[in-house]
Formats: structure tokens, C-alpha cells, sequence
């Protein structure tokens, strides 16, 4: 078996242009993931990651991101153990809502989902997202600041995208390259210091 040389990552804003950690977020990884490439410093290298951004308003538009198409795909949201807020910070995804239409056949999820919403780590949202057809997902259990967030999502896609890692699945290439990021996220954190923990789970 050997690795997909080219990761699609849909990084879906769920602030829309509203919120502005968000914004930031979702630019910050639209413009670094395209960086890694095939061949070092050659320019016109092949990436590594066909990274790009869906920005959602509403529910419906939340929902109609899960097609499948891609290899990965980063949430980037507000969220709690239940509720995933859309741009307008006033209409929420819930677990419920997102099983009901999940086991209708109406969304399809990619196989590696990662997070940095806070509190996404949850069992309904496994439960959910498995239902819809998710493999593997990775997010935090706590609230999570915005250094927090910087510093996981330059740790695990350093790990995931400067090497191929050949005769390895995407999970078992996923799961490699999240051991690693998770010691260095951990390690860059001072002695004593509360931070964010990321976790990865087979669904």
C-alpha cells in the first residue's frame, strides 16, 4: 500500500469572515500546508497538501461540506461537547442533528477529521461523526486557546506533511504523525503550564 502523495484538506471556517480567530486560523493553514512540497526547495515542487478553505454561514452550508471528497478535513469552529456554532453565532450543528442526517445517507465524512474547536472531543461527537462515516478523530476535551490551537495545528501538520511515510494507510500515516506532534506540542509548553489536550481516536 502506499501513501497518497497529495492530501486533500478542506479546512472549513465554521465563523465565516464573522469571526475573527477563526479567519485567522483557516488562512494561517490555507497558506502554510501548501509550503510542504515533494521536492526541498525547489518552487515549483509538487505540494504536499491540496489545502483548501470553505467558509459557512448557516447549518445548511455546514452540512453540505460533507461530501467525502477529500482526505482530510479541519474543523475550525466554536464548539462544545454537543453544539458546533456556524458563522453567524447564532444557529448551531448538534450532535443530534448531525447523527439524524448521517444515518439518512445525507452527509458523508471524510476517513481523518481533525479539530481545534473546543470540547469537540466528546463521545457524541465520535458517536457522530463515525455515523458518518469518519475513521478517525482528532480534537481536544477542554476549551482551547489560540496558542493552543497555533501551536497543535503547526505541530501535527509539520509531522503529517514532511514525509510520505510509503507503505503506509492514511490512518496508520495520520496516527504516526500525530505521536509525533503531540510529543513536540507538549514539549513546547512550560513545566506547570495548562494547556489544551489533543487526542486521537479510532471511530
Amino acid at each position: 500500500m502506499t501513501a497518497t502523495q497529495l492530501l486533500r484538506i478542506n479546512i472549513v471556517n465554521c465563523g465565516g469572515m464573522r469571526d475573527i480567530m477563526s479567519e485567522q486560523e483557516s488562512m494561517f493553514l490555507q497558506q502554510a500546508l501548501p509550503l510542504f512540497r515533494a521536492v526541498h526547495g525547489q518552487g515549483r515542487a509538487t505540494p504536499r497538501a491540496n489545502a483548501s478553505m470553505t467558509r459557512v454561514y448557516n447549518t445548511t452550508e455546514l452540512f453540505n461540506t460533507f461530501d467525502g471528497k477529500e482526505h482530510v478535513m479541519h474543523l475550525v469552529a466554536h464548539g462544545t461537547s454537543t453544539k458546533l456554532q456556524t458563522g453567524n453565532g447564532k444557529s448551531d450543528v448538534t450532535t443530534q442533528s448531525f447523527t439524524k442526517k448521517a444515518v439518512a445517507g445525507a452527509i458523508k465524512a471524510p476517513e481523518i477529521i481533525v479539530s481545534t474547536a473546543c470540547d469537540l472531543q466528546s463521545p457524541d461527537w465520535r458517536s457522530a461523526f463515525a455515523a458518518a462515516g469518519a475513521k478517525v478523530l482528532i480534537a481536544a476535551d477542554a476549551p482551547v486557546s489560540p496558542a493552543n490551537l497555533a501551536a497543535f495545528d503547526m505541530a501535527f501538520y509539520s509531522a503529517l506533511l514532511s514525509q510520505v511515510r510509503k507503505n503506509k494507510s492514511l490512518i496508520e500515516r495520520v496516527e504516526a504523525s500525530f505521536e509525533l506532534a503531540k510529543r513536540h506540542y507538549a514539549d513546547i509548553h512550560a513545566s506547570g503550564n495548562a494547556y489544551a489536550k489533543f487526542r486521537l481516536f479510532r471511530l
